[in-house]
């Protein structure tokens, strides 16, 4: 078992069919997450159903069996070890049984406490941030003194009940008993504290407990000194003393006379065999599930269950005044949609997507790798166009409005100048081609973007770039030409910039365009690589442009436009949890704070265009479709983002409020940089909500409609849901329908008055949230 030194217990995720009869000097807490199973207690058999909890107390011999499906906690706390904390012995006793089945409302509240107690504690053990022990070890002591609190026997005896006790200064005086038992208490002076004669105290005692004090405190020492005896070594002359008997001899009579035996006999019968969790060798017995399995099965039981960590909440209150005079036009970016490869666009799939995104999100740009590859034939036989699927291609674009964005990479194949040149003039002859299928003037408008892979062949992709630019200015001389720079913050990605950048300055060949990459999980796919490279997730994107326009005006480039063709955001760690982290907010943030200073942005159509051009997972790419036409929570941020007005009125931090004609929108979102271990469930992440009072001045009297949209990840968000259905890998036509139904932002519509020219309202904007508000007077 893993991290012993670390912690005091021991904790497992099992899936059971056979545990072995077994008995120690620990608690054992069994917490039944999945399925149910047969536990045997000292004999007695419990069958525990789904959300059950048993607490096996020290000494007790138990042993767990079930047929079925299932997934257990076995959570075993040292007894000894938490002595060292405390300083003193603990021999506890605990009534914990949830008995899911026959609970009243009370004990299910009463447990369900303790479910999120445990669980938190599960949760923080297994994902091992770097904080991970204080964390763990805080929510351990929850759960302790949360079980001392709920249900620990009084004093250890269960056949005493003191609930029934009336008289207040009896009650203080058990009380006292129970947290000094093994110190000198006298009947006398306890009577003297309390301002009462000895006699009155002596017949009130007796009264309320049936029992004298002489035989009440020897209870409360023969019951602790009986579980020292069973759980320790020591011997019995220590064991009366640290119980607060006189001598062993006063010990040995009233233990006798107690349970009927000497104190060594009762240690004989009642010794402990700390036997291990048996594991054949021939038959799985249990398997154990660890690290981010376990972690998935707890995201699971946390989305089922609706629990929530404790929320650190951000409290803020803005004013906001609407002007009656015009402000600043709001300046949105180009939105360009990534395909790969350009025959990843000739499926049914990807076309229906485009034309699906264009009725909503209406993208400017399509970027996509090359020209489709015709099938020669010869002359003769000829009696089609040259240029079928190309023309079939353009002509689906043109139809929906789309922009190309051509990426062109010299094949690897060419060595020779020669070569360059005639595959060059090969794409010049198609963009002739089109120019006369169409006018000039729209193919003008496409881009052109050069990739160069250099790794030694820079000579021949710089030869081929200025030959294809100086031609293509010839056939079109207002076309757009550019090319990629960098695709990290590395040095080598710097090195080159500069390099062809002083070529161009050079050549007095300066591009129209130019794009960049800033993902800054290139540089991090873990967490522990991050810290090494010191990344700035924050301001990564914002670093990665700065060096293109340092350059730009080092090299004295003209005015051209720059784009950020493909990018990311913080995003999760490891293949289960990697784009689990719902972060709209994030995405919203970066688009908005670069919307002044770049002309266009990227995103891929769905994550498996991408997977098959990386032969990687790409759940965390930027991406408005997962696939099956399922919509992404990055194609309703990007919605929000269509929905604002014209005219921009006042921006900060986490808000943009814009105004068109009479109607005024208010865009609010709550961006929150975690570590990329985290994911989506606001569990698994410390979650931060904002509870943000704002108030709008200047507004018109009068009766207005308010429409408000709600992204975060319970609404809109893909991860919850497709637990809630089983977290299922291959997804029918029948779930994806259910999802697509299900993943939509929540949306509400009221008529509120404003009065006084001002509107006041709270919202509570969970991580990484994103609200739309839409304010319209009524005539």
């Amino acid at each position: 078992m893993k991290n012993e030194l670390l912690f005091p217990f021991q904790m497992n995720l099992l899936k059971v069919k056979r545990i072995l009869p077994q008995k120690n000097d620990r608690l054992t807490i069994l917490f039944v997450i999945q399925g149910s199973v047969q536990l045997t207690v000292n004999g007695v058999g419990i069958h525990l159903l789904p959300d059950d909890i048993y607490l096996v107390n020290p000494s007790e011999e138990y042993q767990l069996t079930s047929d079925e499906s299932n997934l257990i906690l076995n959570l075993q706390i040292s007894r000894e070890k938490i002595e060292t904390y405390l300083k003193k012995n603990w021999y506890p006793r605990f009534d914990c049984y949830s008995d899911i089945g026959n609970a009243t409302v009370e004990k299910n509240q009463q447990f369900q406490k303790m479910r999120e107690i445990l669980v938190h504690l599960m949760v923080s053990y297994f994902k091992e941030n770097p904080e991970y022990e204080f964390e763990v070890n805080q929510h351990l002591f929850s759960l302790l003194s949360y079980l001392v609190k709920e249900f620990q026997e009084v004093s250890g005896i269960s056949d005493l009940v003191v609930e029934n006790i009336t008289d207040e200064k009896v009650l203080r005086i058990v009380e006292l008993i129970n947290k000094n038992y093994s110190r000198s208490i006298s009947l006398e002076r306890l009577a003297q504290d309390e301002f009462i004669s000895y006699s009155h105290l002596s017949r009130s005692f007796k009264k309320n407990l049936g029992i004298t004090f002489t035989e009440y405190v020897n209870q409360v020492r023969l019951m602790h000194a009986a579980e020292e005896l069973k759980v320790t070594k020591e011997s019995v002359l220590k064991i009366a003393l640290n119980n607060g008997f006189a001598n062993a001899k006063i010990f040995h009579k009233v233990f006798r006379k107690k349970f009927g035996e000497t104190p060594m006999n009762y240690r004989k019968m009642h010794e402990i065999q700390d036997y291990p969790i048996a594991i054949s060798t021939e038959t799985s017995i249990y398997t154990e599930q660890n690290g981010e399995q376990a972690l998935q099965e707890l995201a699971k039981y946390l989305v089922e269950k609706d629990i929530d960590d404790d929320n650190t909440i951000i409290k803020e209150t803005d004013e906001f005044l609407i002007p009656d005079e015009y402000r600043t036009d709001y300046r949105k970016t180009k939105k360009i949609i990534n395909i790969g490869p350009i025959f990843e666009g000739n499926t049914d799939r990807a076309q229906a997507e485009l034309k699906q995104l264009q009725k909503e999100l209406k993208f400017d740009l399509i970027q996509f790798t090359g020209f489709f590859q015709e099938t020669e034939v010869e002359a003769p036989n000829r009696i089609l166009s040259d240029h079928v699927m190309n023309n079939y291609w353009f002509d689906f674009l043109k139809e929906l409005d789309l922009t190309p964005m051509i990426q062109l990479l010299l094949p690897k194949e060419m060595k020779t100048i020669q070569e360059v040149h005639q595959w060059c003039q090969g794409k010049l002859d198609l963009i002739k081609h089109f120019v006369n299928r169409y006018n000039r003037q729209f193919v003008a408008n496409w881009y052109f973007e050069w990739i160069f892979e250099y790794k030694g062949r820079g000579e021949l992709e710089q030869e081929a770039y200025l030959f294809f630019q100086i031609n293509l200015k010839k056939l079109l001389p207002n076309s757009h030409i550019g090319f990629q720079t960098i695709t990290s913050l590395s040095k080598v990605d710097f090195e080159n910039l500069h390099s062809y950048f002083n070529l161009l300055q050079q050549k007095q060949c300066f591009p129209e365009f130019v794009t960049f990459q800033a993902d800054p999980s290139v540089l991090s796919n873990t967490l522990e690589n991050s810290v090494k490279n010191k990344i700035d997730f924050q301001n990564y994107h914002r670093d990665s442009l700065n060096v293109i326009q340092e350059a730009v005006k080092k090299y004295h480039f003209p005015e051209l436009e720059i784009f950020m063709t493909d990018w990311n955001t913080l995003v999760g760690k490891g293949d289960i949890l990697a784009g689990t982290f719902f972060r709209s907010a994030l995405i919203l943030e970066v688009m908005l704070e670069l919307s002044t200073e770049i002309s266009g942005i990227g995103f891929w159509l769905n994550i498996k265009i991408k997977e098959r051009l990386t032969g990687k997972r790409q759940d965390h790419c930027l991406s408005v479709f997962l696939y099956g036409g399922l919509r992404r929570p990055l194609y309703f941020a990007i919605l929000f983002l269509s929905k604002l007005g014209q005219e921009k009125i006042e921006s900060g931090h986490g808000y943009l409020i814009t105004r068109n004609a009479e109607e005024i929108q208010l865009l609010v979102y709550n961006p929150c940089y975690l570590k990329p271990l985290y994911s989506v469930n606001n569990f698994l992440v410390q979650n931060q909500t904002k509870h943000w009072t704002i108030h709008l001045k200047g507004l018109i009297t009068g009766e207005y409609l308010v429409r408000h949209y709600t992204l975060d990840k319970d609404n809109g968000g893909i991860y919850n849901d497709w637990l809630k259905i089983g977290g299922y890998k291959e997804l029918d036509q029948e779930l994806l329908d259910y999802l697509e139904k299900k993943i939509m932002p929540k949306f509400e519509l009221l008529k509120e008055p404003v009065t006084e020219e001002s509107y006041q309202f709270t919202t509570n904007l969970t991580i990484n949230a994103c609200q739309l508000y839409f304010f319209k007077p009524l005539l």
